[in-house]
């Protein structure tokens, strides 16, 4: 009898851990559920997903994806303006000098090109370094013929004066490198 008693208390113990381990399942799911809410979870902490962040990741990124699509346009701009003042150079439509100042103004849409000019070319004015930037675009260029333009633009430049003032009277910043 006393088997027997055991037994069913034993039927009666396993009946109460399973009704108990559904219970604590059941809660433990609503607390998921719960925290699933990105508002009552966020005010909780109990945000482990983000998920308010994942929300708005999508925004964000189209706005940075925009911002690069546009600096991509905006290279690409640069380098077909300083192509075609190329094309125009070696079909002797301008003057090296005028070619410089092309590129000059390009340049002077961004600081950063002008920084870059000032580490990589040799000068005093930033027209003298984009005049020589002019050469070593030329230098480098695919165009038909670039290589005959590139050495007599080569010699051109050791024969040119360049001021040591701006356009406006003002003494140009000889490097934005802190020298």
């Amino acid at each position: 009898m006393r088997n027997e008693h055991s037994r069913r208390l034993g039927c009666f113990r396993t009946r109460i851990q399973d009704r108990a381990l559904i219970g604590v399942s059941l809660a433990v799911f609503c607390l998921f559920v719960w925290a699933a809410d990105t508002l009552s979870s966020e005010e909780s902490g109990l945000d482990f997903w983000s998920a308010g962040q994942l929300k708005n990741q999508p925004v964000q990124e189209a706005k940075r994806n925009s911002s690069v699509d546009q600096r991509i346009e905006t290279g690409l701009n640069r380098m077909a303006l300083r192509e075609q003042i190329l094309i125009n150079l070696r079909d002797e439509k301008i003057t090296l000098e005028e070619a410089g100042r092309g590129f000059l103004a390009i340049n002077q849409t961004d600081e950063a090109i002008l920084r870059h000019l000032d580490t990589f070319f040799s000068g005093e004015t930033d027209l003298e370094r984009s005049t020589r930037q002019v050469v070593a675009q030329m230098r480098c260029s695919i165009l038909p013929d670039s290589h005959e333009c590139y050495l007599r633009l080569k010699s051109e430049l050791e024969t040119i004066q360049f001021p040591k003032t701006s356009n406006d009277g003002e003494i140009q910043i000889a490097s934005r490198r802190g020298d």
